[in-house]
């Protein structure tokens, strides 16, 4: 049975986070399990082109370094959609949703550091357990994630 579908039946997302937190079984499947969320973003950087990839599981903290600065666009500044928006990796001949945005959607924390400083994208990390000091923001190449995940999701 083929379902038509006429224009007013689309309807334009305007909070996509909002409604990838309320759909979760849509963007991760029918189990959460947080290493999924960040083998996602691993190889959306192999995907990006980043050769050097680090992986850190510190103080409950998931801190995942890059020796390409992912967030930088081709004119040089850097854009934080890469954690709004359900844009799709484009160029590369791969239609999925960057997993930058899932991360924001799920995660309790969310920092990023780069040439241009630190970022806040959620949260904070207000109790002092971010694995991060004055040396890492000054002396960054590349991009480092910092990201605190919920032990559960429930998923409905």
């Amino acid at each position: 049975m083929n379902e038509s579908y006429a224009e007013s039946d689309l309807k334009i997302l305007t909070d996509a986070l909002g409604h990838i937190a309320s759909n979760p079984r849509i963007y991760i499947g029918e189990k959460y399990v947080p290493e999924n969320l960040i083998a996602r973003l691993a190889s959306d950087l192999m995907i990006f082109g980043s050769l050097a990839i680090s992986i850190e599981r510190i103080n409950g903290w998931w801190k995942i370094s890059s020796e390409l600065d992912w967030l930088q666009t081709d004119d040089g500044h850097i854009s934080y959609d890469e954690f709004y928006s359900l844009v799709p990796i484009l160029g590369k001949e791969l239609f999925r949703d960057k997993a930058g945005v899932l991360l924001n959607a799920f995660s309790i924390f969310l920092v990023t550091v780069g040439t241009d400083g630190l970022k806040v994208i959620k949260g904070g990390y207000e109790t002092g357990d971010l694995p991060l000091d004055h040396n890492h923001i000054k002396d960054v190449i590349g991009r480092k994630l910092f990201v605190k995940l919920p032990a559960e999701i429930v998923i409905t």
